[in-house]
């Protein structure tokens, strides 16, 4: 709608989109795309060009591939308390299934941190595992208790598992 408004000021609007298909370029003179080729649900009324993701355009350094499993946690998917005990005992399941390798989780957002929190929920992860296992996680599970970079995190693993959650694009483009 803010678009729709600049349109008629004497201004040129350049404007960046990564959603593969699913945006209007109404209001914007020149718009910058993710991606060459694309399904377009929506007409077009600007000039485009794309340019990627940016920091899927980095040249990647070779970083050592760790013996570990990384799993991104959306945070709110899947919903309800039935879900959330449900991946968590996958977790656990592969802790126990796979001994020799880490398996680190992302958080979407740090326990207890609302200040970051998107897509809030009740329920954290952490404290899900926690209350199943009566606070005697497995050694190789390793819950990050800080944000760390996701590329560097991706790099370093040998799979990742992830819920629904558009991070998937991002570890299909770093070649996992």
């Amino acid at each position: 709608d803010s678009m729709l408004v600049l349109r008629y000021l004497d201004i040129y609007i350049f404007s960046y989109n990564f959603i593969s298909n699913n945006w209007t370029s109404e209001g914007a003179d020149f718009m910058f795309t993710a991606y060459k080729d694309r399904v377009l649900r929506y007409e077009e009324d600007c000039a485009s060009m794309s340019i990627g993701i940016a920091k899927n355009d980095t040249l990647k350094t070779q970083m050592e591939v760790k013996n570990q499993i990384l799993y991104i946690d959306a945070g709110h998917i899947p919903f309800g308390e039935k879900g959330k005990y449900q991946v968590a005992n996958m977790l656990l399941e592969i802790c126990k299934k796979f001994p020799s390798y880490n398996l680190v989780v992302k958080p979407r957002w740090l326990l207890g941190d609302t200040k970051n929190q998107t897509h809030k929920n009740g329920q954290h992860l952490y404290t899900i595992l926690d209350s199943i296992t009566k606070g005697d996680l497995p050694d190789n599970l390793i819950l990050l208790n800080e944000y760390l970079d996701l590329q560097e995190l991706i790099d370093t693993s040998i799979s990742v598992i992830s819920t629904s959650i558009s991070c998937y694009i991002d570890v299909a483009l770093r070649g996992k």
